[in-house]
């Protein structure tokens, strides 16, 4: 059976973007912060001085209110789980191995293609199965037996 992992790319696409906007506003801070050094330096006249230190005040604290209050104010997601890890669970199987194409790809879906992998079977993992990955270009994934059947 072929699954949809829409769901999961749009997991990782709204946890990377949360990521950025925090890193905006403590990257804002920081500059606000190099401003200020560079014109207290640079021996600015008054008004300029004024202007730059003031801008790094209220600039410093709004980065530090987001770094502690950044939770309450953006939904605070956990990372989602990772191609292979995700996939084990969709699936049923434990212990996917496949080429680094798929090994590699933590956030994204690999290239379209089918990819030759091994899952583990057996109560201690020791008996290892092919299987056949698919993943198509439209965020959709199977994983077939080494007989073509679908693993579900």
């Amino acid at each position: 059976m072929v699954k949809d992992f829409s769901a999961w790319a749009n997991a990782w696409s709204d946890y990377s973007r949360s990521d950025v906007n925090y890193l905006v506003f403590v990257v804002g801070g920081t500059a606000a912060l190099v401003v200020l050094a560079l014109s207290l330096l640079l021996e600015s006249n008054c008004t300029v001085l004024t202007f730059f230190c003031g801008l790094a005040v209220v600039v410093t604290l709004a980065g530090i209110w987001v770094v502690n209050f950044y939770p309450i104010w953006m939904e605070d997601s956990p990372e989602p789980a990772v191609f292979t890890t995700q996939v084990e669970k969709e699936f049923g199987v434990r212990n996917l191995s496949c080429s680094p194409a798929v090994m590699s790809t933590k956030d994204a879906l690999p290239d379209a293609g089918t990819y030759r992998c091994t899952v583990s079977d057996g109560r201690d993992d020791s008996a290892l199965k092919d299987v056949t990955l698919i993943v198509t270009a439209d965020n959709k994934v199977g994983l077939y037996d080494n007989q073509g059947k679908e693993r579900k």
